[in-house]
């Protein structure tokens, strides 16, 4: 490989969860280019200091408007014709149905789609969502077969794209496991006095958020042993859980809502345990992080998330859906804290051992060459 092109929806994601892989590959001379739709100036300077050219490109990460998206794709075709790079990675729905196709015509040899999640286009809950489903999957399975290999995260997602036909010809599919953590950034610490239950994300229905929100109040009904934190922003979908609902509940002393937090290490080092009880999911790195630092999770019987522990190991695993079961999962492991500080140990090996950065950014150097 001489030039590696990585197209994402998020900036964000190409800094803070690529940045291992993309800084392994400037080491060994290859000139990588990092394109997205938007970068923050943080996520510009990081990508540069790894020694990434950073472009910015006109790619959405939702909604589907026919104008815009045919000027996406005339774009990245001039943009991938002028650069002509010998492989490309396009993550997430957008990148992988505009990017691959225009790679594919202009002759690119190396294609890779990563998927890190299949989100509400393979997993839609309401009328609106199944409409756009239909589109976006036939839109994201089009440019999983312009591909020569595709990247999952969780082997659930490998079986749905092998049953949709996303590897017809040649494609292969892969499953990566996760994108791996660095085990000295989040590393172990004592846990706090008071057992404290965090959730971490967009703050969709989908990702649990309203799940956590409804067991913390379940709870707080008759208990005031137990903080609640939530960390994260109100998303641009329908059904977010809005700043002023977050801004109620810590008024009636129910959570305490941190907003974006940029620094997970120090938020890790304040909770007890981490609470992701998602509809579906790729592989969470909230988990991995939670792992590596010493933390137990509660994680729902889902997509990405079943398959990230070993349910009573290093956490428990809780029925998707049902915040009542959620609520005894955080009481029962409130009112045991050897058990708890028991998990959290598990947890920090299971991170060594299967998320380990330098691990698993070999396995995704070695798919590349592979090729």
């Amino acid at each position: 490989m001489k030039k590696v092109v990585f197209i994402d929806v998020d900036g964000f994601a190409l800094a803070q969860f690529r940045s291992p892989l993309l800084r392994r590959l400037t080491q060994e001379g290859v000139e990588v280019i990092a394109c997205s739709g938007e970068f923050r100036s943080t996520d510009r300077d990081k990508l540069e200091a790894i020694g990434c050219r950073v472009e910015s490109i006109p790619l959405q990460r939702t909604g589907i408007d026919p104008g815009a998206d045919r000027t996406t794709r005339r774009r990245l075709r001039d943009f991938l014709t002028d650069e002509n790079p010998d492989t490309i990675v396009a993550r997430a729905a957008k990148a992988v149905a505009y990017a691959l196709p225009e790679a594919e015509r202009i002759g690119i040899e190396r294609r890779i789609g990563f998927m890190t999640g299949l989100g509400t286009m393979f997993h839609p809950g309401t009328a609106r969502e199944k409409l756009l489903g239909l589109i976006g999957r036939k839109l994201i399975l089009r440019g999983l077969r312009s591909a020569n290999r595709i990247w999952v995260l969780n082997q659930d997602d490998e079986r749905t794209l092998r049953r949709m036909g996303a590897n017809t010809g040649p494609v292969e599919i892969e499953c990566m496991d996760s994108d791996g953590i660095d085990t000295g950034e989040f590393s172990e610490s004592d846990p706090p006095g008071i057992p404290t239950f965090c959730f971490i994300g967009r703050l969709l229905p989908a990702k649990g958020a309203r799940l956590f929100l409804e067991a913390a109040e379940k709870i707080r009904r008759t208990r005031s042993d137990i903080e609640f934190l939530v960390a994260g922003s109100p998303d641009d979908h329908r059904g977010t859980v809005t700043t002023e609902e977050l801004h109620a509940l810590e008024g009636d002393h129910v959570i305490r809502y941190e907003g974006f937090v940029d620094d997970l290490q120090e938020l890790m080092s304040r909770i007890s345990c981490l609470v992701l009880p998602s509809f579906h999911e790729g592989r969470p790195r909230t988990i991995i992080e939670a792992l590596s630092s010493g933390r137990p999770v509660i994680v729902s019987d889902a997509v990405g998330c079943r398959d990230a522990i070993q349910d009573g190991s290093e956490g428990l695993v809780v029925p998707r859906g049902d915040s009542t079961k959620l609520a005894e999962a955080i009481t029962d492991l409130a009112d045991d804290p050897v058990r708890m500080r028991t998990m959290g140990r598990r947890a920090r090996m299971t991170a060594v051992e299967r998320y380990g950065e330098a691990a698993v950014v070999e396995r995704y150097i070695r798919s590349m060459r592979n090729l």
